[in-house]
């Protein structure tokens, strides 16, 4: 791709993630093939080059800037449950993007800490912690006196294990992580899932869903 690169193609992205809300899209090996073309553009020698190189990198500047805080913004709107990840992340860009959420959502927790009740704070991690329990525990039948106990849930141990909620994905999601720091997806459009709550309900609202059981 590097031999298709060039300022006139540089300044077109700039222009197209300047008008856009959210990232465009770029060849997955955009940087790589744009660090060759630099590379070659810096082997020639000629004031040519030399400018068209400066002139790239000042426009690759801006272009990155741009999509930094567009990354930024959309982790702490997912972070907040408001959307999920924005599409059109590059690998470095996924990267940084899911460091972000580990970050602001390590402040966030340290700062109730500081700010709440502690006794508090652990009463909800308990809870977060027997959820998560729930999720991945099998249950297997009690064996007594070689016969099998059947044992029975408990209203809340149903509802724990029913936590999870049936959707129909809209639109192709990336992975992301939710704010309990677990991933989802990759999802595509029409795809019918079964995830958490918290999870589902950021997802219905952001309209990238719709439900198929009874929230």
């Amino acid at each position: 791709m590097a031999e298709l690169i060039s300022c006139e193609y540089l300044n077109l992205i700039k222009t197209e993630e300047r008008k856009s809300e959210t990232l465009t899209k770029l060849p997955e090996n955009f940087f790589k093939s744009v660090n060759s073309w630099l590379t070659q553009k810096r082997s020639s020698q000629t004031k040519k080059s030399y400018y068209e190189v400066t002139s790239a990198q000042e426009v690759l500047d801006e272009i990155i800037n741009i999509r930094q805080k567009k990354i930024v913004m959309a982790a702490l709107r997912t972070v907040r449950g408001i959307v999920p990840p924005p599409h059109g992340m590059l690998p470095e860009e996924q990267k940084f993007f899911d460091e972000l959420i580990i970050l602001m959502k390590n402040y966030r927790d340290t700062m109730r800490e500081k700010m709440f009740d502690p006794s508090q704070i652990v009463e909800e991690k308990i809870d977060e912690i027997k959820s998560r329990i729930e999720e991945i525990k099998v249950e297997k039948p009690e064996i007594k006196n070689e016969s099998v106990e059947i044992k029975q849930e408990k209203p809340e141990e149903k509802k724990a294990k029913d936590d999870g909620i049936e959707v129909k994905i809209l639109k192709d999601l990336p992975k992301f992580v939710d704010e309990y720091e677990k991933y989802h997806g990759p999802f595509n459009a029409g795809q019918i899932v079964k995830v958490p709550r918290h999870v589902a309900d950021m997802l219905l609202k952001s309209k990238s869903a719709t439900p198929i059981s009874n929230l």
